[in-house]
Parts: C-alpha cells; structure tokens; sequence
C-alpha cells in the first residue's frame, strides 16, 4: 500500500480533501480506507474505475466521519481559516451529494420526505395530504431514506472532487 505518498491514488485524493490534515493523519485515513476496502472486498465492483470510485465514497466518507467526530468532540474554540474552509468543503460535498441523490427519488417519495423531515409533520397528517394511510407513508418514508443511504454509500452520486457524477 503506498499510502501518503499517493501512487495508489487514494493519497493524493485524500490530500486534495484534507489539505490542512497533517501527514500523519492522512497516512491514518487512507491506512483506514485500505482496511473498509479490504474487510468489504466482496462488495466491490468488478470493473477497476467502479472500484476506484467506490474506495474514493469509503474515503471520501472517513473524511466526513472524522471531521463530524472532531466538530462533536472540540470544545467551543474560534476556528482557523483553514479549518472553516475544510468544513465549508464538506458540507459542500454532503450538501451537493444529498440534492442529487434527493433528485433520483420517485416525486411521492421527495413530497414525503420534505412532508415528514424537512416539515416535521406526523405521518397522519402527511397521509391525509397526499391521500394515504400513515401506516403507508411510513413504509414510504423507510424506502426514501434507504435509497437515499444506498445512493450515498455507493459512489454514484458524487465524482472524487465532490461534483456531480
């Protein structure tokens, strides 16, 4: 595994993602993207760009991890401008990922999620607006936010520079 050094790839995209993480900790997130890679190989897509693009998501999603974890973990500091810059990035990428993943779900589903999540309306409510039970937009909603996950997860939403695919 070449790690930092980039000649797998993986290195040079995670220095490009976190330019202010030192060495070492971008050494640590692209020895734990290689351990995702590996302990899921089985889900792997067969042809080589799918899996380039797919070890890019697991990346990409370390990336996202470790910058939720230190925003719960830091106490009430001033950031610098490079940290407020690597944090407008990310929810840059996550903002962009989710409007397009958002946009590939049947209309019904959209209306549902903007009805129950956005709106925070109970299910009731939503059922009687769109002619449904609540029991029915429930399973509607279940199905939303999986397909959502699932078209995060997979890499097809968003290329290795957080563009549109």
């Amino acid at each position: 595994m070449a790690g930092e050094t980039g000649d797998d790839g993986i290195g040079s995209f995670v220095r490009r993602l976190v330019p202010s993480a030192s060495p070492a900790e971008r050494e640590d997130m692209v020895q734990d993207s290689w351990l995702r890679v590996l302990s899921h190989a089985d889900r792997a897509p067969r042809d080589p760009a799918g899996r380039l693009r797919w070890h890019h998501a697991i990346a990409r999603n370390l990336v996202r991890d470790r910058w939720r974890r230190a925003q719960r973990e830091a106490p009430l500091m001033q950031a610098t401008p490079v940290q407020a810059a690597d944090a407008d990035l990310v929810a840059t990428l996550e903002g962009d990922a989710v409007r397009a993943a958002f946009a590939k779900l049947p209309v019904l589903w959209q209306r549902v999620l903007v009805l129950r999540v956005i709106e925070e309306r109970p299910a009731g409510e939503v059922g009687a607006i769109l002619g449904r039970t609540a029991a029915g937009i429930r399973q509607i909603q279940y199905r939303a936010l999986s397909r959502l996950r699932h078209e995060m997860t997979a890499g097809s939403v968003i290329d290795e520079l957080g563009g549109k695919a």
